[in-house]
């Protein structure tokens, strides 16, 4: 209600940010494969506000800001197979790491601004601005025992890094995300055997510190995954996910 009149207010944001990617990739050994991709990273983000008096003989408004991004950005990644066997724990390559690292990008931005008033209209365009998308890096381990499959990720991005034009803005945090679960592999490989025994299957969970903080609150993430996967033919296979989760939460 503004000055006794019934207002009602809308906002819309759509669009994001797309990566076109090249990659390549170069063994240093049996047990070191590096990979590097660089991607091409464009889009658009829109911001889009309207107002609305119900009631009374004010005229309303509408405010359109379109935000165009665009910039480079490199991720590294590397797997190092057989650690165990690197240190003589065992005969066999069953422990694994891996990482990835992304650079981060400096994206030039232009935005543009529309107004929309009942007595006027007013287009305002800035371009020279820049955003600074944070680097983040993965890693990982996988363990082989058993024809059981244990594996670990963990996830950084430096969000408190973000900065619009050389600010940061406060609901910005860094965000970090781990998870763990388990692959119980086919029992047999042999077409021939029973169906079950080629199936595999996999259950984990994971938990995510989100990079907004609204209102004082972190929006975090809790989740359990479980899937399966079926042989379809030789080599193929069809897998099912499921995946439940809470997120953020309705407070304030």
């Amino acid at each position: 209600s503004v000055a006794g009149n019934s207002v009602a207010q809308t906002f819309d944001g759509r669009g994001g940010i797309t990566s076109a990617q090249l990659s390549l990739s170069y063994a240093v050994n049996s047990s070191l494969p590096l990979g590097l991709t660089g991607h091409y990273l464009f889009g658009s983000i829109y911001r889009d506000q309207s107002i609305t008096f119900l009631t009374g003989n004010t005229f309303g408004g509408s405010f359109n800001e379109t935000n165009s991004y665009s910039g480079i950005g490199f991720t590294l990644g590397g797997i190092y197979t057989g650690i165990d066997k690197e240190l003589g724990f065992s005969d066999s390559k069953s422990l694994n790491a891996g990482m990835t690292f992304f650079t981060g990008s400096s994206m030039d931005l232009d935005q543009q601004s529309l107004r929309n008033y009942y007595s006027s209209q007013d287009t305002l365009s800035v371009s020279d601005r820049s955003i600074t998308l944070p680097f983040g890096f993965t890693f990982g381990l996988a363990y082989l025992q058993n024809k059981i499959v244990y594996a670990a990720d963990l996830q950084y991005q430096h969000w408190a890094g973000f900065t619009v034009n050389g600010t940061h803005p406060a609901e910005f945090q860094s965000s970090l995300r781990i998870a763990a679960g388990m692959e119980f592999l086919p029992i047999s490989e042999f077409v021939g055997d029973d169906y079950w025994k080629r199936l595999s299957y996999r259950f984990g969970g994971y938990a995510t510190r989100g990079n907004l903080v609204l209102m004082g609150s972190s929006i975090n993430e809790l989740g359990a995954t479980a899937g399966l996967s079926f042989p379809m033919s030789m080599e193929t296979r069809m897998h099912l996910a499921l995946e439940y989760g809470i997120r953020g939460t309705t407070s304030s």
